[in-house]
Formats: structure tokens, sequence, C-alpha cells
């Protein structure tokens, strides 16, 4: 994919590339408009990874004027509408805004691929223990269990402003195989083994109807494609601004996908498993 023709001095993938720019439609400045709103500027871990509008999962929970914005996108898988919600770290300061997200659009699955660094912004945003209380949120801690390269923890949120929802139960998964300097993770059977526990979470408990909350745009990638065997990469450029805006992210995101779908393949072939 990556070799150059002598004559051409170019590659597969390199058409590939312009071909993907050409189709896919630009997203200016003016469709993050909400995202670029003074007030919000301070709850954007990046001015150049915004949301575009039309993707924005609003906050619906009510904790004062001008709060219904968080940094995230919600995101189509090929076969279900709106199956991700694709966020960053939470800063210190959108830590709430974090849990209202979870609670507002009934997730019942988090996936995080980085690890926690105070230096770097990105806080614990979770209760080791006991309760974690965030104005009328309530975060509490129900388990922990370690598996291989994943921690996997459950949670109970509660909004005590609105008793007559009941609780939501919430399993984050923590993958630690997956350093920041990699473009793929240690190991490939971690990983999906990672998205078979996310599977069968979202499966016994909410019918596999819940929506799932990621990280990182590569475990959007690397879950689609292990659930449905096929990735449109034109459908993810859509949903974050700049997302593939240089040729060498791009080959990256290329050899990622690539070397991950050996492993997932045999994965389809042992167990059939093409629709969510």
């Amino acid at each position: 994919m990556n070799r150059l023709d002598p004559q051409t001095n170019s590659s597969q993938i390199k058409e590939e590339f312009r071909t993907l720019n050409m189709v896919t439609p630009t997203l200016r400045v003016e469709d993050c408009s909400i995202a670029l709103l003074p007030r919000n500027h301070e709850k954007n871990r990046c001015m150049d990874v915004l949301p575009p509008d039309r993707c924005l999962p609003f906050l619906i929970t009510i904790d004062g004027e001008s709060s219904n914005y968080i940094n995230a996108a919600l995101m189509d898988s090929y076969k279900q509408p709106s199956a991700f919600i694709v966020t960053q770290h939470p800063l210190p300061n959108t830590v709430k805004d974090f849990w209202r997200l979870v609670l507002d659009y009934h997730c019942t699955s988090i996936v995080m691929l980085n690890d926690v660094d105070p230096a770097q912004l990105c806080p614990q945003y979770w209760p080791e223990n006991g309760l974690h209380r965030l104005g009328s949120l309530q975060v509490e801690f129900v388990s922990a269990d370690l598996e291989e390269d994943v921690i996997s923890r459950i949670f109970r949120i509660y909004n005590t402003a609105r008793p007559q929802d009941g609780y939501r139960m919430v399993q984050q998964f923590q993958f630690l195989g997956w350093p920041m300097y990699r473009d793929t993770p240690v190991s490939k059977r971690s990983f999906l083994k990672l998205v078979h526990q996310v599977d069968k979470w979202q499966e016994e408990y909410d019918g596999g109807e819940g929506r799932t909350v990621v990280h990182l745009l590569h475990a959007v990638l690397h879950i689609t494609l292990q659930k449905e065997n096929c990735v449109f990469i034109t459908l993810l450029q859509e949903y974050h601004c700049f997302l593939h805006r240089k040729y060498t992210q791009y080959c990256r995101e290329y050899c990622s996908i690539s070397s991950y779908k050996v492993c997932v393949c045999a994965v389809f072939c042992l167990h059939l498993v093409v629709t969510t």
C-alpha cells in the first residue's frame, strides 16, 4: 500500500488519502461555532480538535446557565446511529460535565485507553471507593477487577435532583496495554479481550442498546472493525475537525487498522459475529 511507484512518485495509500479528502465534506471553522464560543474555550483540551455543531451531545442535566456544552461528538457505527460518544479525557473543570454526559445519554460503558496524568491535566475522574459528589450528581464506586491489561470498574450514578429516574450502572474499562507512544496496542489479543468485555457488558446490562463513551478515536476504529468487519473513514472524518489533516497521520491510522485486522478476521472466522 505504501510502496512508491517510481514513475508517478506516488503510492496506493497516498492516492487513497487524496481521494478521501476529495469526497469528504470539508469542515469549516463556522461548523464548530459552539465549541468556539468564548465561554466554552476552557472546556476544550485543544483548540484544533473540536466537535462540529451537528454532532454535539448537548448536556441535559441542568447545572446553571450556558452549561450544556462538552467537547464530545456522537458517532455512528456502520449499522447503528449514535452508537459511540467520542470525547477527550475530562479536564479538572469538566469532570462533572463528563458524568452528566454519561447519565444524560444513558451510557453503560466507558472505554479509557490513556493513563491518569495530572501533569497533562488528565485527572482521575472517578472515586476509588465510596461516593463522589458533584453537585446533584453522585458517582458511587461499586467494584473493581483486574484481568490481564484491563481494569474494569463498576459505578452507580444517581441524580439527587431527579430521584424518580433511579440510578444507572456504568462500567469503565481502562486498557493498560496501549502506551501513547505506540500506534497499535502492545498485545492484539488483549485488545480483543477488551472489546469482548465491553460487548458482553453491553449485552448483559442493556441488551446491547446503551452507548459507549470512548476517550480516544483509535478505540472506535477498532471496536467498529471487530464488531462489523469494516470501517468507513469518511464517516469518522466528519466528526472531529482536522482528524486526518496530515498524510503522515493517515498512514499511522491505516497501519494501525491493517495490522489489527489480521487478528480481527480470525475472530470473525471463529465466531461469525458480524452484527451488533
